[in-house]
């Protein structure tokens, strides 16, 4: 298919259409929010300085580490499992599944904050360098439940249910809370106490507003019907069904997520608080290519999962083709920018000492912007029922991320650490891509 028939086929598609209408609204929600988000990034980093935002970070990818593990992807569960009863209305078996996996979260989040204060004593001593910061860390650690409960099942029923307009609101109110709640403290001076005081904060209110939200759409399908039910706890008629797809998802995710996540620890433990503060940095800027193309992505999840439950290959590939194509749009601009401009550009926003970060920020541009123009990998894989076989991909990936940053950091510090990082970017994306392509080259299929 070549680029004229792909354009003209993107603006007769009744799916295309739709993406672009509804991710709309979260883009230009994204703008101000992806805006008020780097600039919270960029003010706390000048404001509490080198060291103690290389310890925020190291405080925040610990506990986020340990929420990786607890995290069972319950947003992707629910996705699958919501689809049909909201479409038949059949509300009762909604309201245990939303009801159910809500809990899950919240006691998954329980049990990780329980590990993060358990092991809160070694992480102070070995990857902060400082005992003193134990209790910051014990502190953190009850940002977990809120975290994992925002980040599951209200964000699939809110998509579901085409609700994209109150998600774009809340992306800017959020962006709005981290910026007062995090630099705040860091502007006034409190340092790093302060600042992971805010962080707490803003993980609270975020998951006070995906509460609310939640009820209200659930109060609002329901005005018409004869009989309304409550969110209930009562155990869901396909329990085993969903078990089986929560432990699934949450291997492959927790292997990726730990690709990923392990980074900054094992760079705190074969480096400096710097080091580990230049990769931070420059994670925090190469992925905006990411939050710019999320708008994107919170479309095209439930769209790609809806049409591999109805078995329409044809349709289902149609939509991928078009979908990478748009987020393409996004993500080799972004990466042209950063590596042509950001030599330039950046050194008048940040502080001097963080001017090494700018070629691990190059660096890490490449990696990011493919995952973003792959952002439909995973959702498609999950509708075709491959989550096992990109499970192993995983596994693979891991072992080898692992091992090479472990050669290679202690050498070349941050900068090794990127291109480790970018170079598991771009092997996952191409293994998993495979997995896609066998799947659908058992049965040939024309787009």
């Amino acid at each position: 298919m070549n680029l004229d028939t792909l354009l003209r086929t993107a603006r007769a598609d009744h799916d295309f259409r739709a993406l672009v209408r509804s991710s709309g609204l979260l883009y230009v929600a994204g703008i101000f929010s992806y805006g008020l988000t780097f600039l919270q990034q960029i003010t706390t980093a000048n404001l509490i300085g080198l060291n103690a935002y290389g310890q925020f970070a190291t405080v925040v990818a610990a506990t986020g580490l340990v929420m990786l593990i607890a995290d069972f992807r319950t947003w992707e569960a629910a996705s699958k499992f919501l689809a049909v009863p909201l479409a038949t209305k059949d509300y009762q078996q909604a309201s245990r599944i939303v009801g159910w996996l809500s809990a899950f979260d919240v006691v998954s989040g329980a049990i990780g904050a329980s590990a993060v204060l358990l092991l809160s004593p070694l992480l102070a001593q070995y990857l902060l360098h400082d005992e003193a910061t134990q209790v910051l860390i014990a502190l953190y650690s009850f940002s977990l439940p809120f975290r994992l409960f925002a980040a599951g099942v209200p964000n699939a029923f809110l998509r579901l249910e085409n609700r994209f307009g109150w998600l774009a609101a809340k992306s800017i109110v959020f962006s709005v809370a981290r910026l007062i709640l995090i630099s705040g403290p860091a502007f006034m001076g409190l340092g790093l106490p302060g600042v992971l005081v805010g962080a707490l904060a803003a993980d609270a209110f975020h998951a006070c507003v995906m509460a609310w939200l939640t009820f209200k759409l659930w109060h609002d399908l329901q005005v018409e019907q004869p009989v309304r039910r409550r969110l209930t706890l009562a155990r869901p008629a396909e329990l085993g069904r969903i078990l089986d797809m929560l432990r699934t998802l949450w291997i492959g995710a927790s292997l990726k997520a730990l690709q990923l996540e392990t980074f900054i620890p094992i760079l705190a433990l074969l480096t400096s608080p710097a080091q580990v503060g230049l990769l931070r940095f420059g994670l925090d800027v190469a992925q905006m290519v990411m939050r710019l193309s999320e708008p994107f992505s919170i479309v095209i999840q439930p769209t790609l999962i809806q049409l591999g439950e109805t078995g329409d290959r044809k349709r289902f590939l149609r939509y991928i083709a078009l979908a990478f194509c748009g987020l393409l749009l996004i993500a080799v601009p972004f990466f042209a920018g950063v590596v042509t401009l950001g030599p330039s550009i950046l050194p008048l926003f940040i502080d001097p000492v963080y001017i090494p970060a700018i070629p691990v920020i190059q660096v890490l541009a490449l990696g990011f912007a493919v995952s973003a123009a792959m952002l439909w990998l995973r959702p498609a894989i999950i509708a075709l029922d491959c989550v096992r076989q990109q499970n192993t991909v995983g596994l693979f990936t891991l072992i080898v991320s692992v091992v090479s940053l472990i050669l290679v950091a202690p050498a070349y510090g941050a900068i090794g650490a990127a291109v480790v990082m970018t170079g598991f970017l771009l092997f996952y994306n191409l293994l998993s891509s495979g997995i896609v392509i066998r799947h659908f080259s058992r049965n040939s299929v024309t787009v």
